[in-house]
Formats: structure tokens, C-alpha cells, sequence
């Protein structure tokens, strides 16, 4: 899904690999390095799992602490399918729940 709605930079490895230096001050050049050639190889699933495990994941969670203290008390939906049906699905459970 991801690499579907940033198709810019899988047809541009070089473009991501430009917004991929601007985080070398956070994880260094051996990391940044390592996620530009995973771009150049198109190694596209691995690099979507690394920037969500390392970068994406641990900073929506320290904003998300910081923000919503009662984060833990809400309710948790799982995506099981990459489809508009399946979002609306989730929508519906949020509303029943409220």
C-alpha cells in the first residue's frame, strides 16, 4: 500500500535518497546508506519495513504519548486488507463504539 501512494520516489530512487539525507543527523550515514541501497535495488518491501520498524513507528508513538496521555484507553482496530470495503469496515466499528 505504501509504496503505492509514494510511487514518486519508487520511480525515483534518487528523489527518496534526498529525503533519506535529511535523517543522517538521526540514524547516521551507515543506516541512511543502507536504506538508499535497498531503494537502488528496489528492494522496496525491506525498505518499507525498515523505515516503519525504525524510523515511522518509534516517532508516531513518542508524539502520540506526548499528545493523547489516554492513548492506551482507546479502542484498537486492525487493518486485515488494503481495500476501501476493509477502511469502511474499521470506520463502522469506530462509530459503535464511541
Amino acid at each position: 500500500m505504501l509504496t503505492d501512494e509514494y510511487q514518486h520516489f519508487v520511480s525515483d530512487p534518487a528523489l527518496l535518497g534526498a529525503q533519506l539525507d535529511c535523517l543522517v543527523a538521526h540514524y547516521g550515514q551507515d543506516r541512511i546508506g543502507a536504506w538508499k541501497r535497498l531503494a537502488a535495488t528496489g528492494d522496496w518491501d525491506a525498505l518499507v519495513r525498515e523505515l516503519l520498524e525504525n524510523h515511522y513507528d518509534p516517532a508516531y508513538t513518542r508524539s502520540t504519548l506526548k499528545h493523547y496521555p489516554h492513548h492506551a484507553d482507546g479502542i484498537r482496530l486492525t487493518v486485515t486488507a488494503d481495500s476501501d470495503t476493509a477502511f469502511e469496515e474499521l470506520a463502522a466499528q469506530c462509530l459503535k463504539k464511541t
